[in-house]
């Protein structure tokens, strides 16, 4: 799925898992990356 996408948008809280993982391999393909989790309310 990140091969394909332009953009990629998370929630992103800790860093551990299979979704922190992904957005790794995304940052590695030179994906723009959103984490929502990270935006100020």
């Amino acid at each position: 799925m990140v091969d394909r996408a332009d953009l990629v948008i998370c929630y992103i809280d800790h860093e551990n898992g299979g979704a922190y993982q992904t957005v790794k391999y995304a940052e590695k393909q030179g994906k723009k990356i959103i984490n929502i989790a990270n935006e100020s309310e």
